[in-house]
């Protein structure tokens, strides 16, 4: 568990035992601002972390009518590194990977205060199609966290539109973007053409072309052409199913226009995802 802000955690500063009754106790009842969804609680001596459930109103401030207990002292620690950003995963989960077992509370930069509690190493799939190589979600991840596998597991599964051209294929292929080009065979009898120019084709050619790509791509090709392409293909939210016992999986999705689209354990992208939102899935994934 990772809060997706520091905006999102407050600090209750107590006097009292930090025990599971004593907590719930002093919160339930009490009015919480509508955007806090988590206490660091201390009495100046112990930590605890607990999750809260308010009653719906329109109000800044709402009741609190239960109470999650997330972590007690036992299990919680906490860490002041006034130059710590409490945004930045990669270092989060190395401080948090110094004290196993642990809940740490953070007290970084601009007095910020955050936690994390993510059991270490923490494991993840990426599902990617290339090319263009190395595979983008897998860059972007490894540039968040590092290569350090005692802190994050990756197993990266590739759709490869090479191999889907070599192995299907001998006449005109037309591919979604010249990006998607680089090391797809260029046989004597092969043609690649790109979606995204709109080349001309005569009937002929819409007929025997196979296009490699996704259902917008199918859209896409019969907007132009008036008819509907032989497809291979390579959405992965069609054709990966993940079950909720497998591992969080991380996607790139052109339905996705924006942020991010969570679907149990798949989370999903946009196709042309920018490094803050890999960042939010990956908080995603490791909260799961």
């Amino acid at each position: 568990m990772i809060p997706r802000h520091c905006g999102d955690v407050g600090i209750a500063e107590v006097a009292f035992q930090l025990t599971e009754s004593n907590l719930k106790l002093h919160f339930v009842g009490r009015r919480s601002y509508t955007r806090t969804k988590f206490y660091a609680a201390t009495n100046g001596r112990d930590w605890a972390v607990v999750q809260v459930s308010k009653k719906a109103a329109k109000s800044l401030f709402q009741p609190i009518e239960s109470v999650k207990i997330v972590s007690l002292p036992e299990r919680t620690c906490f860490v002041c590194e006034p130059e710590l950003d409490v945004l930045d995963l990669g270092n989060l989960l190395r401080i948090q990977s110094q004290h196993p077992g642990k809940l740490v509370v953070f007290k970084g930069r601009f007095e910020h205060i955050s936690f994390v509690d993510v059991k270490l190493p923490a494991r993840i799939r990426i599902i990617d199609t290339v090319p263009p190589r190395p595979s983008k979600l897998d860059t972007l991840i490894r540039s968040l966290i590092g290569a350090d596998s005692s802190i994050l597991s990756i197993e990266l599964r590739l759709v490869d539109i090479a191999q889907l051209a070599k192995n299907d294929h001998d006449g005109m292929l037309i591919l979604p973007c010249r990006a998607s080009y680089e090391g797809v065979p260029q046989k004597p009898a092969t043609e690649i053409r790109y979606l995204d120019q709109a080349p001309p084709l005569t009937e002929e050619q819409v007929r025997s072309a196979l296009l490699i790509g996704c259902p917008l791509s199918a859209r896409i090709f019969e907007e132009l052409y008036g008819a509907k392409p032989r497809l291979a293909n390579i959405c992965v939210k069609e054709s990966a199913k993940v079950g909720a016992s497998e591992v969080p999986t991380i996607s790139r999705c052109c339905k996705v226009k924006e942020g991010v689209e969570v679907d149990g354990r798949m989370i999903l992208v946009p196709w042309g995802a920018n490094v803050c939102e890999v960042a939010e899935a990956l908080r995603m994934a490791l909260s799961l």
